[in-house]
């Protein structure tokens, strides 16, 4: 046997052996199993972080007691890691190979409630459209077993000739969620982190225009901003109403638009981000640096509890008039 046939039946072994490329997930079954057995044991947040710890863009993962066996379900390169022991991502070269398979199985893991049990169906749909959504969130997702429409951000959806129906928005922070309804039964629903979302005033134009007594609600930081361009920018004539959150960096809202038979109701869930040390959340920190959902995503995981929010109708604010916890008057009241 020749020199070059021995080194080339050494690198088939090593290729058996280890699969390529190196430290992909081989197993994608086991991974996800393994993740609904952390998120069952720790929690979704402790999940969450779990999971960017190993695939985040940071420099480095952990290995603890805690998530040993979650990091040794991604492949067979993990079997050398120890706990109590910081690695360089850099020496696992394949780490994020086949990554868009495993999250799609992710995606689909979170969609099933016998797999993963003690969460609500919100948190399901927001860990679902998380590991479907691309790197910066601008992605819709559907729940098509619960009839729940998903918005991503800066993106929209309309949803027409359905008697029930949810659409929702999560991780609105400085941005605002513009959405309309009609008695017909039809709504439109926004989420926008621009200044002057064109795209977005064209659309609620037409939904206006094709739809009977059509009503707009604007919702996040500084509301009345985007309703006025709605008013006399854009012309639209029809009731507007604005529900303004109280801080443009210290809490996120999720934003849920329900629709039953016979009325609709609008309710938030409104989280405070944890301070560290002298600065916001290292969420707000993650802004800066790199793309959204690579950053700290535990952050913004939603609760259950969601709320009626105050409304004021824009000319009111004008006049002074404080917000009240009621739904616009003359409209499909919601339901009880």
């Amino acid at each position: 046997m020749t020199r070059k046939h021995l080194v080339a039946i050494m690198v088939f072994c090593l290729v058996a052996v280890w699969g390529m490329p190196a430290f992909a997930i081989e197993n994608s079954d086991r991974f996800l199993l393994c993740s609904a057995e952390y998120q069952r044991q720790h929690g979704p947040e402790a999940f969450l972080e779990a999971y960017y710890n190993l695939f985040s863009i940071t420099d480095t993962f952990e290995v603890t007691p805690e998530n040993e066996r979650f990091v040794r379900c991604a492949g067979a390169e993990m079997a050398r890691v120890e706990p109590g022991q910081t690695y360089r991502k850099e020496h696992f070269p394949g780490l994020r190979a086949n990554l868009d398979a495993v999250n799609a199985g992710l995606s689909a893991l979170f969609q099933d409630p016998d797999k993963v049990p003690g969460l609500s169906r919100g948190q399901r749909d927001f860990l679902s459209w998380h590991f479907a959504s691309d790197k910066e969130y601008k992605t819709n997702f559907s729940d098509s077993r619960n009839n729940v429409h998903v918005v991503g951000w800066d993106r929209s959806d309309t949803v027409t000739g359905e008697r029930e129906y949810t659409l929702i928005t999560y991780g609105l922070l400085r941005c605002i969620a513009l959405i309309a309804v009609s008695s017909d039964g039809s709504a439109y629903f926004s989420h926008n982190s621009g200044i002057l979302p064109t795209q977005t005033f064209k659309e609620i134009e037409a939904f206006v225009k094709s739809h009977p007594n059509p009503v707009i609600f604007s919702m996040g930081v500084n509301p009345a901003a985007m309703a006025g361009l709605l008013r006399n920018d854009m012309q639209l004539d029809v009731p507007i109403y604005l529900a303004s959150k109280d801080s443009a960096n210290g809490t996120i809202w999720s934003v849920r638009l329900t629709r039953t038979p016979d009325a609709f109701a609008l309710a938030v869930n409104s989280r405070d981000l944890p301070m560290t040390g002298p600065h916001m959340s290292r969420f707000l920190e993650s802004l800066q640096t790199k793309p959204y959902n690579y950053g700290r995503t535990a952050d913004i995981f939603p609760g259950t509890d969601y709320a009626p929010v105050p409304f004021v109708a824009l000319e009111d604010l004008y006049k002074g008039h404080a917000p009240a916890d009621v739904w616009p008057k003359g409209y499909l009241a919601p339901a009880p």
